[in-house]
């Protein structure tokens, strides 16, 4: 019996191994996934700058056409003092001209807010470039020993699946039909130790006599507290 159980523990295993690399494989796009999210993050990030400063010029082109239109009629304005007949005609025009002089005031004004903005808004969009380059070689250089690791992965599952393969022709098949039977009901770990009387798989204490009974390995015994099959180790550990 110990033999036969030996054969199990060794394909159980294999089984186990097989399933804790067919996981790792699995995460592998998972976490390409989360590299191109962050990578794409700041590459959002990059284009909502670049558009809040070209919306950021546009204001100031504005700002500027509407300076320039208001010159433009402060000198027609100007020009029109000559021809005037009255003082009050002649007040008329200054005061047209000093409104659109004090106007020009306040957009200058706004526009040097802006151009600060705009200026901001460049080392901003400087330090976010900057940051991309680094960040687009460290997603390529992570990227790369993430593949790596998947071909390893992929290499030890063919490799641990043929040993599987060739220990499943080794398990008694009664013993399997049992341990298949037992792993729908309980999932991993079908096959555990007992050490000092405690069942490994589910930590409760199996009685005296089915003890003593499993130290003698001459029978197939379950925990009759989680029905897995147990199998008795030193009591050194």
């Amino acid at each position: 019996m110990k033999n036969k159980l030996d054969v199990l523990i060794a394909f159980q295993t294999l089984e186990t191994d097989l399933a804790r690399l067919g996981a790792a494989l699995e995460k592998i796009p998972e976490r390409i996934e989360a590299l191109d999210v962050v990578f794409l993050d700041l590459k959002q990030r990059i284009s909502e700058k670049s558009d809040s400063l070209a919306a950021l010029k546009k204001e100031y082109r504005a700002k500027e056409i509407e300076v320039e239109t208001n010159l433009s009629r402060i000198k027609k304005s100007r020009e029109k003092m000559d021809a005037v007949k009255t003082n009050k005609e002649y007040q008329s025009i200054l005061k047209e001209i000093q409104d659109m002089q004090d106007k020009n005031s306040l957009i200058e004004d706004e526009m040097l807010a802006v151009l600060d903005r705009i200026e901001s808004g460049q080392k901003d969009l400087k330090q976010l470039n900057e940051k991309m380059l680094v960040l687009e070689k460290k997603v390529t250089d992570q990227k790369a020993i993430i593949q790596k690791e998947a071909d390893e992965l992929k290499q030890q599952l063919s490799i641990i699946k043929q040993k599987k393969d060739d220990q499943y022709l080794l398990v008694d098949p009664k013993m399997l039909e049992t341990y298949n039977r037992v792993k729908l009901r309980v999932g991993a770990f079908v096959v555990v130790p007992v050490t000092k009387a405690v069942c490994k798989g589910c930590h409760l204490t199996i009685p005296p006599q089915m003890y003593n009974e499993l130290q003698r390995q001459d029978s197939l015994q379950f925990c009759p507290h989680c029905h897995r099959i147990i199998y008795s180790v030193s009591e050194e550990t």
